[in-house]
């Protein structure tokens, strides 16, 4: 009888011993490398959201470099909008101090500058300016063709973001947003919308979304990013009041004025369409 008990005792202990080493793997993975791809959604529990899309909007995402010839040097961010290379940063990103209403031409030592993009990656590319707004902080630069590509005649592609125009922001909606801030690489931030539509100038001829969250210098150019993966707007700034008693307000321009913006310099683009309900 003995005998009997201390051979179910042992089958029960390699049992155990078993499901745990298969429990390691199954719940800490194993040591292969991990290859970003594209994740529906909709397939994934509220808890795992955040990381389904840091990694379906890393890819498309820039840190922007730009080195003026009067020694200033700048740190953003940005994102590609085409696979041949077009990218949506903000102004001030690209063109030394103005606001807007002071806009140098692009022969001035404020746009004279030696401009560069690393991706995600950590590929580095030259780049150029192309095209900047009047009226909101958005500019368009492109990237050069490499040495490599140029001597064989090749392409390098890139991962656009898709827009979606069609469903606004909201108060208290959850969005999200990769920067740069203070240089430090690709930083995933999650933010709050406070307001879908405020006027913080009056003499803004556009609404900013403002954001309850951590955005710093750097996060500029920065992708606003749905739950589903779409770009809803561009950060640009934070909210900086007289007093240093104002924390925690980011500011992002809407889509809407990005696209408006593409349209005007003939840039085609990727928008989320909203499935049409087929007649009965």
């Amino acid at each position: 009888m003995k005998k009997k008990v201390l051979i179910i005792a042992i089958a029960l202990v390699l049992t155990i011993s078993a499901l745990s080493l298969a429990g390691c793997d199954l719940f800490f993975g194993s040591n292969d490398e991990t290859q970003r791809y594209f994740v529906d959604i909709g397939q994934i529990e509220d808890s795992g959201v955040a990381s389904v899309v840091a990694n379906n909007v890393v890819g498309s995402c820039v840190r922007i470099c730009a080195d003026y010839k009067t020694g200033i040097k700048s740190r953003s961010t940005g994102f590609f909008v085409t696979e041949d290379g077009y990218i949506i940063t903000n102004r001030h990103s690209v063109v030394l101090f103005t606001n807007g209403k002071d806009l140098p031409t692009h022969n001035n030592t404020r746009v004279d500058c030696d401009l560069s993009i690393i991706t995600a990656d950590g590929d580095t590319y030259k780049a150029e300016l192309i095209s900047f707004s009047t009226t909101a902080d958005i500019a368009l630069i492109k990237v050069k063709p490499s040495t490599v590509d140029y001597l064989l005649g090749t392409k390098t592609t890139f991962s656009p973001v898709t827009f979606d125009t069609v469903n606004l922001p909201y108060y208290g909606d959850t969005v999200y947003t990769m920067g740069n801030p203070e240089n430090l690489g690709f930083i995933f931030s999650k933010l709050m919308v406070a307001c879908p539509a405020a006027k913080l100038n009056e003499s803004d001829d556009f609404s900013t979304i403002l954001l309850d969250g951590n955005i710093n210098h750097g996060n500029s150019g920065g992708p606003l990013i749905d739950v589903n993966s779409r770009v809803v707007g561009i950060i640009y700034a934070r909210v900086e009041g007289a007093s240093s008693d104002t924390y925690g307000i980011g500011c992002a321009i809407t889509a809407n004025e990005i696209t408006d913006f593409l349209d005007e310099n003939k840039i085609v683009y990727s928008s989320y369409t909203p499935p049409t309900e087929e007649a009965a």
